[in-house]
């Protein structure tokens, strides 16, 4: 019989990936479960939290009969990699080997899988578009 505490006393949760509309964290034992976009609010999902905080998602997932079953996660092979720090406001943030943060719509979880640790060749575009974006506002600021 499933135990939930065994999963959450005392212990932490790590984000994995965003797909199909779902932030997937996987618990100390290996449990993967996913929190719904839509019930996230307001509400800020780092990269790694407390396991007790996500005990409501964890006990939705088991109790379903049909749960949804976790997308394959592995890491990048190579290359410069990105990392997820946190989940907030409608974006999945990541920040880039050179330490420049730079949001992702969750909305491009629901056309692929996007992991913890990712390319940053598939996230390219948006690195690009958020530093454009960071240097007009720095523009902006210099000459108002």
């Amino acid at each position: 019989m499933f135990d939930i505490k065994e999963h959450v006393k005392d212990r932490t949760v790590s984000f994995v990936k965003a797909h199909a509309g779902n932030l997937w964290y996987v618990t100390e034992l290996g449990l993967e479960f996913p929190v719904p976009f839509d019930d996230m609010g307001e509400a800020t999902f780092l990269a790694a939290d407390r396991a007790m905080l996500f005990m409501r998602y964890i006990r939705k997932h088991v109790g379903m009969a049909d749960a949804p079953t976790a997308p394959a996660a592995g890491a990048p092979a190579f290359g410069r990699t990105a990392r997820f720090t946190q989940a907030r406001a409608g974006n999945l943030w990541f920040v880039a080997h050179d330490g420049f943060e730079f949001p992702v719509p969750y909305a491009t979880a629901d056309h692929g899988v996007i992991r913890a640790v990712e390319n940053e060749i598939v996230l390219e575009g948006f690195i690009r578009v958020h530093r454009e974006q960071v240097e007009q506002g720095r523009t902006a600021a210099a000459e108002g």
